[in-house]
């Protein structure tokens, strides 16, 4: 690749700036290849923004999120409109992009990319990569890598940070909250006609005390569903209806389990949920750009994913390499970060002890070495892999 090259970073405008800020950190990633990096937005109209491109130049696009997937240029598919590596992050856990309203669109492009070595789908967990990558279509399997997300580390060294726990993110507006209505909507929407015990072992699964996986995984095995099944409609609303609820089931016990414990929220629902609670102060919601900022304020962060089993947060990164305790739930990529820092504070999501822990992390708190973290968990490294492989 040489100086006259274009890479196309493809993003749309989030409310809380959140594409805006990975697509930064993205942009900035690439330059350090001797390309020349265009920012695109589809919020805004497409033409005028690719009107003095040389389409010849360009040597990939990457496009954060799929909602690109929605614009046509030139009456042609974007995608198709463009003849280079194309390549499309999914933020999100895979399920709910696929059940989203331009759903479909991703459906198409990831069969697509069975027959087309152009294009490429990036996860940010490797159990949901592992579980597509059986997937097949016309018996050819989908063009899958596996892309973890990385650090937003902050400018400023903080001597002095806040002696409390911070949360980041909002309480989630999930429909079920308890075992009873979760078994009851199950049995009514039942798609594959599974019986009354293959339910219970589900629930039975998830519910376990030392339970810290993929829902999804579990649903296909105790279903024993074939891969076909995994783009099939009812199976993502079956599949979402059960993650939804154990995120934010997850999210409340953890909270529960702090007791009182001094504790910093920013983010929506928090409030109307724990406002009688002492010692828990409610501080709005903040967009992502400032996320850094904060984390690097506070000694601690209670960190919850969304149901990954082998990937993280960005909060996860983002906390270490701001010298920031992390208390979080058991995730196989913590085996990856762990030997190269000293503050990660692990707890079972269905049985957590966050009180227990806050408690040491807070007492035990002293700045630990972030070298290893900006070094192979920056957005440099991530671009680094990707580029080597196009």
């Amino acid at each position: 690749m040489n100086d006259k090259k274009i890479a196309l970073v493809i993003t749309w405008d989030h409310y809380n700036l959140v594409t805006q800020n990975f697509s930064a950190a993205i942009s900035a990633s690439i330059q350090g290849f001797n390309l020349n990096v265009k920012s695109i937005s589809i919020s805004q109209p497409i033409s005028p923004q690719l009107s003095n491109i040389d389409m010849s130049t360009v040597s990939f696009v990457f496009c954060v999120g799929h909602e690109a997937l929605n614009i046509n240029i030139n009456d042609k598919i974007i995608y198709d409109f463009f003849d280079c590596p194309f390549y499309v992050y999914v933020l999100d856990t895979p399920i709910y992009n696929f059940r989203s309203p331009t759903g479909h669109l991703l459906i198409e492009y990831f069969n697509r990319s069975t027959k087309d070595n152009r294009l490429n789908i990036l996860f940010a967990e490797r159990t949901y990569l592992n579980l597509y990558s059986n997937y097949e279509f016309d018996g050819c399997k989908p063009n899958l890598r596996f892309m973890p997300f990385a650090a937003f580390p902050a400018i400023t060294d903080k001597e002095e940070k806040i002696d409390r726990v911070v949360v980041i993110g909002g309480l989630g507006t999930e429909l079920y909250t308890n075992h009873s209505d979760l078994l009851e909507n199950l049995n009514y929407y039942n798609p594959y006609q599974v019986s009354q015990q293959q339910t219970n072992e589900l629930i039975d699964t998830i519910e376990d005390v030392h339970f810290a996986g993929n829902t999804t995984k579990h649903i296909v095995n105790i279903f024993q569903l074939e891969p076909k099944d995994l783009l099939d409609i009812d199976f993502l609303k079956f599949a979402c209806e059960v993650d939804s609820y154990i995120k934010k089931r997850n999210r409340i016990r953890a909270i529960d389990s702090l007791k009182n414990f001094p504790t910093d929220f920013y983010g929506p629902g928090w409030d109307s949920k724990y406002s009688d609670v002492n010692n828990f102060r409610f501080l709005g919601e903040i967009k992502h750009t400032q996320i850094s900022e904060i984390v690097s304020n506070y000694k601690v962060l209670l960190n919850f994913d969304p149901n990954w089993e082998d990937g993280v947060h960005d909060r996860v990164f983002t906390c270490l390499a701001n010298q920031t305790n992390l208390i979080t739930n058991q995730n196989l990529f913590l085996d990856e970060l762990e030997g190269k820092t000293n503050n990660i504070y692990r707890y079972h999501p269905n049985s957590p002890n966050i009180n227990e822990l806050a408690e040491c992390s807070i007492n035990e708190y002293q700045k630990s070495e972030t070298k290893s973290i900006l070094l192979n968990h920056s957005w440099h490294a991530r671009i680094t892999a990707l580029i080597e492989n196009i």
